[in-house]
């Protein structure tokens, strides 16, 4: 009888263990998914069904069912924001003059800016979270440096750095996180962007999801660089 449970007990906990809708939760660092980075792109509609669309339109889906790269993926909300606010002079007279574009649908969107929306988010290489250097701070605990600058396969550069946050009021004791921001040619930041997770590692390369707050438009300086030939 002590046998059969003792059997029954470690069956539960190599089924407890088991994947869902293909992904390996490591429990530590990247979840992995049983697929290529396209797979798992198709795999959460929630999240990515517009970064698809504009992927297929820029034929851009063999690099990401070959290749290996990180991808700082937009979601579906960021995308859907985009054409929500396209309006001359912003919304309300905001920050978000950058959406101004004129276009109806994923479809309706020249090719060359479909590339570009999605190449401006691809870093070469397979950047995990242990990857990234931390932030630095001055003797007034700001941030002052650290990290990394990547500079995408369109052209545009983002700073990637981690902290680790205090646990139980014990600095440096908690999660590491991963922080993201937009820099011109001169390292210069432009905007604070951040990173929603630390990441997901298919088959092929390396997705990390940008925030749900994250703007198209956010990574240029350029309020008309989703305009051919402005």
């Amino acid at each position: 009888m002590k046998k059969i449970l003792f059997i029954l007990v470690v069956a539960g906990v190599f089924t407890a263990c088991g994947t869902k809708y293909d992904y390996i939760d490591t429990g530590v660092c990247e979840e992995e998914f049983r697929g290529n980075m396209y797979e798992y792109l198709q795999s959460n509609h929630y999240d990515w069904d517009s970064i698809v669309k504009i992927i297929d339109r820029a034929g851009l889906r063999e690099m990401f069912e070959k290749e290996d790269f990180t991808f700082l993926g937009p979601t579906n909300i960021t995308i859907r924001k985009w054409f929500f606010w396209d309006k001359i002079g912003g919304v309300g007279n905001t920050d978000k003059e950058y959406v101004i574009h004129g276009y109806k649908s994923i479809q309706r969107v020249p090719v060359e800016i479909c590339r570009k929306i999605v190449l401006s988010h691809v870093v070469e290489g397979i950047i995990a979270r242990d990857d990234i250097a931390r932030a630095t701070y001055n003797e007034e605990q700001k941030m002052d440096g650290g990290g990394n600058i990547f500079t995408t396969r369109w052209g545009n550069r983002v700073w990637l750095w981690t902290i680790q946050e205090p646990y139980m009021n014990i600095p440096e004791m908690g999660p590491v996180i991963v922080e993201m921001a937009s820099v011109d040619g001169e390292g210069k930041k432009i905007k604070d962007i951040g990173m929603a997770t630390i990441g997901v590692k298919p088959t092929n390369g390396m997705v990390h999801s940008l925030p749900y707050s994250y703007n198209l438009g956010e990574m240029y300086t350029d309020r008309y660089w989703a305009i051919v030939n402005h």
